[in-house]
């Protein structure tokens, strides 16, 4: 057996461009066929990006410093991975966040890691729903959740959102059975309105004698311009109706896919 390994075997020859062969047209999933991108050039024409932090005042040279302090004492532990929810410790400093930050309750072990909100959508919507399930959705609502929804095959209904938040009776008149009810209570988007204690009460006790699961998209929630944060949803719930998610590439910079679910 080699201790040495030749320098050649690093490297490949030169390689000649060849002639593409034809092949078989791929035939994509149904699920891929449903699976709707967004538009990049809808970026492009905005003028205002609500979901854009301030990138050019991020202390880039401390987090540096900080990321390289900690990649110098990583262990072959750290290095290897393999935690089904996540790095422990990392989980452990996000529910000591959203308990002291946000009033959710839950512990570490409660936490799932994931790369965004709208994936830990992905995760719940995969394992909730078969096509055909009705879902609630705001109205107007987050294209990106009803992206989500509708890739699954779920039956999307509109509920609309009023000045208190999500219309709870309107829905329940029209579509009186939903599987998942998606919410942003924080911060409704794009309307921006809050929902009031009044129905988010409401709303909790409705899911918990209806048997439906609730998705708390946490949206813009450290955003205010006064006053102390509106505790989330999920803080309310004595049933475990709520499923609560959100990231952190508001707050820091939407390239670090940051996110994580607080489930059951």
């Amino acid at each position: 057996m080699s201790k040495v390994l030749p320098e050649q075997h690093w490297q490949v020859g030169s390689v000649r461009e060849e002639v593409r062969l034809r092949h078989r047209r791929i035939v994509l999933s149904s699920y891929a066929r449903r699976l709707l991108p967004f538009d990049p050039d809808l970026r492009i024409q905005c003028v205002h990006f609500p979901n854009q932090a301030a990138l050019d005042l991020f202390p880039t040279t401390l987090w540096a410093q900080v990321a390289a302090r900690r990649l110098r004492k990583a262990s072959a532990r750290l290095l290897a991975g393999g935690e089904t929810l996540g790095y422990r410790p990392l989980r452990e400093a996000v529910a000591d966040y959203l308990n002291t930050s946000r009033g959710v309750k839950c512990t570490a072990e409660q936490v799932l890691i994931v790369s965004g909100a709208q994936e830990g959508l992905d995760r719940t919507a995969r394992l909730l729903l078969n096509p055909g399930d009705p879902a609630w959705m705001e109205e107007p609502g987050y294209p990106g959740a009803a992206a989500v929804l509708r890739a699954v095959g779920a039956k999307l209904c509109g509920v609309p959102v009023d000045a208190e938040g999500l219309e709870l009776e309107r829905g329940r008149r029209r579509w009186p059975n939903p599987k998942l009810v998606y919410v942003t209570p924080a911060h409704q988007f794009p309307l921006g309105v809050t929902m009031s204690l009044r129905r988010r009460l409401a709303l909790l006790e409705w899911a918990r004698k209806s048997g439906v699961l609730i998705f708390e998209d946490d949206y813009d929630s450290e955003y205010r311009y006064s006053g102390r944060p509106v505790p989330a949803l999920q803080g309310l719930d004595r049933a475990g109706v709520v499923i609560f998610g959100g990231s952190f590439s508001a707050v820091m910079f939407p390239a670090m896919r940051l996110g994580y679910l607080v489930v059951r």
